[in-house]
């Protein structure tokens, strides 16, 4: 039978704390007894109970002094190697615990980007998105394009190496060499590079207006200005339809 995760904080209540300081202790002496005699090392186990005086050495007293001494004579540099103490070990396991929430942090913000994008795509209206979701939406459409691109010159690639004339492209002849051209729209369909207008007056959908660079609506080009997203030039109000 499996034993649950033992939830480490301290135990308030004395008779339970007492309880788990004997079991404990006995399993804590078993293992290092088990390690000296299994690997051949020389080890000792030192514990203060809380109402001792004196403290419990494993296995003797004198050769726990000399396994001591043998570790202060080693040089600082090996002595501090795997070396931890309690607020060592604490921090060094909130390290990992930040580390592991900041991942599920950011794996959840590109799940809730990916059903943002694909309700746009659908026909969800763009005044519900607010500046920080429309632009992050906007980085990753120029990541999916640039994903896209590179695929083409892929698909360039392995159609001049065998030879291979793509039914949407055309084929010139170069030195004997067959050079292939494709479009996006060979691989991604067209409405989804130019979606249609709907009135004369209406700005340019997200998806295409996000790709245009450093064209603002009533500010002109400037070179040192990053792409304003629909949503924030039309005034559309927060909060954040991902993240409230």
């Amino acid at each position: 039978m499996v034993r649950s995760k033992v939830n480490l904080e301290y135990i308030a209540n004395d008779s339970r704390g007492k309880s788990c300081f004997r079991k404990r202790r006995r399993g804590l002496i078993k293992k290092v007894q088990e390690l000296s005699t299994l690997c051949g090392v020389d080890a000792c186990a030192i514990l203060f109970g809380e109402n001792h005086h004196d403290p419990e050495v494993w296995p003797t007293t004198v050769e726990a002094q000399q396994v001591i001494a043998d570790f202060r004579r080693m040089p600082h540099h090996r002595r501090g190697h795997r070396m931890a103490t309690q607020e060592s070990f604490t921090t060094e396991r909130i390290t990992k615990f930040e580390e592991k929430h900041k991942k599920l942090q950011s794996d959840s913000r590109q799940i809730a980007l990916n059903c943002l994008m694909s309700e746009c795509l659908a026909g969800r209206s763009l005044d519900s998105i607010d500046f920080r979701d429309a632009y992050d939406i906007g980085w990753k459409a120029n990541s999916k394009i640039g994903d896209i691109a590179r695929r083409i010159a892929q698909l360039k690639e392995e159609n001049i190496r065998q030879g291979v004339t793509p039914m949407n492209g055309t084929s010139n002849v170069t030195n004997g060499a067959e050079v292939m051209s494709m479009t996006p729209e060979d691989i991604v369909p067209t409405h989804y590079l130019s979606p249609p207008m709907s009135t004369a007056n209406q700005y340019p959908p997200t998806m295409d207006y996000l790709l245009i660079p450093n064209v603002q609506p009533g500010l002109g080009y400037n070179e040192s200005m990053p792409p304003l997203p629909y949503a924030y030039s039309s005034g559309a109000p927060g909060p954040s339809s991902i993240y409230p």
